[in-house]
């Protein structure tokens, strides 16, 4: 099920998609349309969210998918953490470009972006390290947590946002330099932030929550800075 909630003030109101296992979702250019995987179907959906919710294109895919975020160029960069662990670049239709396999470098790759120089940022829970890459798949810089990295976002200004599993999210630079220890932390009430993302000046924060096995909080958290 995909859910849309409009925030107080926007004038957008409130819908819900049925859409089988959908996992990782990112925002497509200047459209109003978002890309969801569903790794369960290896596929992706394209949505509508201007109106009603609507699926507008099915993409199959040869992988089950998991992390997304797309170019600007309408290249997506997805996460396979089934098999073989990969960062691929797929074109719009879903066919594999470069398939980067760093079975010492991808353990856990679920989240990733695309910061405003192009580089392709990739977090790794169990490696506890975040990982910049060109578009080659030659790897720029690794910027290593004292904890596990969750979601991982970025803006136009070049600032890179993390979740880690200690109540806290980082702000850090695209050359991988520490800009903000606690740009949210705790006294914000968000505990063990999961997947972020960013746009404008507003950062929005969803939450684990209490499962052992799989994010299950209702929180959403918005940051206007």
């Amino acid at each position: 099920m995909v859910r849309k909630r409009g925030i107080a003030g926007s004038g957008e109101g409130n819908d819900i998609l049925p859409l089988e296992q959908p996992l990782c979702v990112c925002n497509m250019g200047s459209t109003t349309n978002v890309a969801v995987t569903q790794p369960e179907k290896s596929q992706i959906s394209i949505i509508g969210t201007s109106g009603n919710l609507n699926v507008l294109e099915v993409i199959k895919t040869h992988k089950p998918y998991e992390g997304i975020c797309q170019m600007n160029d309408s290249k997506f960069v997805v996460s396979c953490m089934s098999g073989r662990i990969s960062i691929d670049i797929l074109s719009r239709n879903g066919r594999v470009i470069k398939c980067i396999e760093r079975s010492h470098l991808f353990h856990w790759p679920r989240f990733l972006t695309i910061a405003s120089n192009g580089n392709i940022i990739v977090s790794d829970r169990d490696q506890k390290h975040v990982i910049s890459l060109n578009q080659s798949g030659q790897v720029v810089w690794t910027y290593s947590t004292s904890v596990s990295p969750w979601g991982v976002t970025s803006d136009k200004s070049g600032k890179i946002y993390l979740c880690l599993d200690n109540n806290t999210v980082q702000v850090i630079s695209e050359e991988g330099r520490l800009i903000q220890d606690k740009f949210v932390n705790i006294k914000e009430g968000v505990k063990t932030p999961y997947a972020i993302t960013a746009r404008a000046r507003q950062v929005a924060v969803t939450e684990y929550g209490s499962s052992l096995f799989a994010a299950n909080s209702p929180n959403v958290h918005i940051f206007t800075f």
